[in-house]
């Protein structure tokens, strides 16, 4: 790509950024304003919002009755993926991911959530932290 291309595409992004900046969500929606530069127009898309669950990967968990629902397990997940452990449990506790040291309450009948990004290779327990029960082991390859 020339540099004169190069100067051009900056131009468009910084001029779509600040157009974008200047657009309001309460918008009514409408015709969107052009970005013009020698050659080229860009027509800023409309505002998105989103309530989409990050993406990720869910794990769900049920402690009950003094033990985990379906015994502990073992969960493989790939290196770099972002994991939500959600548990559920009977009793009020803590869970805790062990070497990220990651901690969420979790009071009965209610869902905690504990979030990781899978960045160290290996296995690490998942656990009740006060009652000491192990919930599963996140194995992470």
């Amino acid at each position: 790509m020339s540099n004169r291309r190069l100067a051009r595409a900056g131009a468009l992004i910084a001029l779509s950024a600040l157009a974008g900046m200047a657009c309001n969500n309460t918008q009514e929606a409408g015709p969107r304003p052009s970005v013009t530069v020698p050659g080229d127009t860009v027509t800023p898309s409309a505002p998105t919002t989103s309530t989409a669950i990050a993406p990720g990967r869910n794990i769900d968990v049920a402690f009950a009755g003094g033990q985990v629902v379906g015994g502990p397990r073992k969960e493989a997940v790939r290196l770099g993926e972002m994991v939500r452990i959600r548990v559920t449990s009977d009793v009020a506790d803590e869970v805790h991911v062990h070497t990220y040291d990651v901690r969420a309450e979790v009071a009965p009948q209610q869902v905690a959530e504990a979030e990781v990004t899978a960045t160290i290779p290996g296995r690490h327990e998942v656990e009740l932290e006060k009652s000491g029960k192990q919930l599963l082991t996140l194995e992470v390859r």
